[in-house]
């Protein structure tokens, strides 16, 4: 089977992506280039005449018109899963256009459709149903008006009373629709067609952060992780009962279901939670019985994939041993895919040959499928990790659930594979498939090693390595130390090694930071942890504050009048009374540099941060610049390479006015010299 260049780039076509990853390629492939016809004509001068595919990213055949006497000419019309099948190559007893093009939904394919109908196809075989969640938001009329008309689908479906979300039930409308015109523009050509069901890695949690600010849930996950599986399975049913919609509580009892031994039942949760996923970004089993009934009633021929993925899996569970990521499968699962539409075809009248297996499915995974999964896994990891420029606009869904899956799946399949990446920048970068759709996230790897890093200590702490888990946040932390969330897997990281009172302290930090105080106070209280009055009452907090704000007010006078060891420990008090007090936490910082305790200044520095994070945004901005700068000269004084970053991040991070710009801006300079 050969696999085109572009195939590659299909591996990336279902990513969700950050903000400005590739945008002007996305446009051009998906709202720009739809507006050309799919094939250009051109003659030579002898009249021998051949059409060409010329938007950007297809790997479709030339082929001859008017289409060479004696020829079956079958065209794929498909979204990335079509291209990413390539061709059988010769000897398949047919001339094969495919023209599968990644990003595509049903409503670009069905335009597509409609062209090849004009060159004379003796069967067109449709793959879709990955892609038909919200439309990339192109301008003009047409793109316009079909939002508008999926927006009325979605209100007129929300008067009815029905378990699939309204957004899920218009996109399954406007799907089937768009089928049944294909359908009829094959009738009316008497073109032989053929539709494919689509399979899904059931294995891959939903998109989004894990609710873990609901409390029920953080307990059903704790309970998961401490392995009692029957209380986790009740938390996250009693969750369920709450919130039907929460789909991270319906994967994690679909997990704790299959520890339970109960794989039916689990089986029906996982395919309820693509079933319900607003995003649609797999084909579900709804979607499929659609597809199934619409070729029964059209009169088309049906290619089961998913019924054969299904087969090819223990119990019907579909994972991660099959795909690369939620819907591509791996390249050895290409001819047995061509083999059920070869058999298709044979229903219709036409005779196709599947290429030969390369390697047998189910064994060995090859480096380069490793590599993909890999690719994705660092993607997910860049689009859910994008945030501000400050903390406090911390996106709530930094840890990407899907990524840690990805990770999970690559870590049992090849040990030790992960940890060596992750010691190696050079390895690192070579692992990660670099091309059109990943280019974005290829610029940014340089610190998506570090949320990498976090990633993969958040597998070790769930796999119960706690002491493995700690020492990679900490490397994550000392390199990025503005990545607040990092601490909360510190901090469970902790508990799990037993030290409560540290762990306590790491969780106090995050109370005060607005994007994570929910979470680490349901994080802390799911492990029985005492969580202090001022975390939960303002009043409280408002009353803690001023007694800390006194300590440290009384501390910094000591420390002037030259009383070091008293200023400490009233500074000490103070954090104490209220781990939110950034000021006293630079304090600590200062004093310890001016006895030239480095270490002890670079962990009170390097808490600043976390402790400013309720500070308003002009405050937070200049201690937090102050405490990056001090961390920058202690660098430089012991011969630390990351003293440049903690002082150009201090230099970006600075408000207007700061008066230690020049000098942060000098000692910057004779660094770099």
């Amino acid at each position: 089977m050969t696999m085109p260049a572009a195939a590659l780039a299909v591996l990336f076509s279902l990513l969700p992506r950050p903000a400005g990853a590739g945008e002007a390629g996305l446009e051009k492939t998906l709202c720009g280039d739809v507006k050309k016809p799919f094939f250009s004509v051109d003659c030579a001068y002898d009249g021998a005449c051949r059409a060409r595919p010329q938007r950007a990213g297809s790997g479709a055949a030339a082929f001859g018109v008017p289409k060479p006497a004696g020829v079956k000419r079958v065209f794929l019309v498909g979204e990335s899963v079509a291209q990413l099948l390539g061709t059988p190559g010769a000897g398949s007893g047919a001339e094969i256009v495919n023209c599968g093009m990644g990003g595509y939904e049903s409503s670009r394919l069905k335009d597509v459709f409609s062209e090849v109908l004009r060159y004379e196809p003796d069967l067109v075989v449709v793959l879709s149903g990955n892609n038909e969640g919200p439309e990339y938001p192109c301008p003009g009329l047409g793109p316009d008006l079909r939002r508008r008309r999926l927006r009325l689908l979605e209100r007129f479906y929300s008067l009815t009373s029905s378990e699939l979300p309204p957004a899920v039930r218009a996109s399954l409308k406007t799907h089937e629709e768009r089928l049944e015109a294909m359908a009829a523009m094959a009738a009316e050509k008497k073109v032989p067609l053929v539709f494919c069901t689509l399979p899904a890695n059931l294995e891959l949690p939903p998109p989004g952060p894990l609710p873990l600010e609901n409390e029920l849930f953080a307990r059903g996950l704790y309970l998961f992780e401490k392995k009692d599986f029957k209380a986790a399975a009740a938390a996250f049913s009693e969750r369920l009962a709450a919130a039907g919609t929460d789909l991270h509580a319906r994967f994690y009892l679909a997990r704790a279901l299959g520890a339970l031994g109960r794989p039916a039942e689990a089986r029906e949760q996982y395919l309820k939670v693509v079933e319900l996923d607003p995003a649609q970004g797999r084909a579900s089993g709804a979607r499929n019985a659609m597809i199934r009934r619409l070729a029964a009633r059209s009169g088309a021929g049906l290619c089961d994939l998913e019924k054969i993925f299904s087969a090819l899996s223990p119990g019907g569970l579909t994972g991660f041993g099959l795909f690369s990521d939620g819907a591509h499968w791996r390249q050895a699962y290409g001819p047995p895919v061509w083999r059920e539409i070869a058999a298709a075809a044979a229903a219709k009248g036409i005779s196709l040959k599947a290429p030969a297996a390369a390697g047998a499915p189910g064994g060995k995974i090859p480096d380069e499928e490793l590599r993909k999964t890999f690719s994705y896994a660092v993607s997910g990891i860049d689009a859910a990790g994008a945030h501000g420029a400050d903390g406090n606009t911390l996106a709530a869904g930094v840890l990407s659930e899907p990524a840690l899956a990805e990770l999970a799946f690559l870590d049992r399949e090849r040990p030790g594979l992960l940890k060596g990446l992750a010691r190696s920048e050079a390895d690192f970068f070579e692992f990660f498939i670099s091309n059109a759709w990943s280019a974005g996230t290829a610029g940014r790897l340089p610190g998506l090693r570090w949320d990498f890093m976090a990633h993969l200590a958040e597998l070790e702490r769930r796999k119960g390595n706690y002491r493995e888990a700690l020492g990679l946040t900490e490397s994550a932390i000392e390199e990025l130390p503005d990545r607040i969330f990092y601490r909360l897997i510190k901090a469970q990281a902790l508990h799990g090694l037993g030290l409560e009172k540290e762990a306590a302290a790491e969780f106090g930090l995050l109370y005060g930071a607005p994007a994570l105080r929910a979470k680490a106070l349901a994080a802390a209280r799911a492990r029985g942890l005492d969580v202090p009055p001022w975390a939960v009452s303002d009043k409280a907090a408002g009353e803690e504050r001023k007694a800390s704000k006194k300590l440290s007010d009384e501390g910094v006078a000591l420390a002037r009048s030259g009383d070091a060891a008293g200023a400490a420990a009233l500074l000490e008090k103070a954090v104490a009374a209220y781990p939110g007090n950034a000021e006293a936490r630079f304090s600590l910082c200062s004093l310890a540099f001016s006895r030239k305790d480095y270490k002890a200044a670079l962990a009170a520095c390097g808490l600043v941060r976390p402790a400013a994070a309720s500070y308003p945004a002009g405050l937070r901005a200049g201690i937090t610049a102050d405490a990056l700068y001090l961390e920058g000269r202690i660098l430089a004084e012991v011969k630390n390479p990351l003293a440049a970053r903690h002082l150009q991040t201090a230099l970006e991070l600075a408000p207007a006015g700061w008066p230690r710009r020049a000098e942060a801006q000098a000692m910057l300079g004779t660094i770099r010299r």
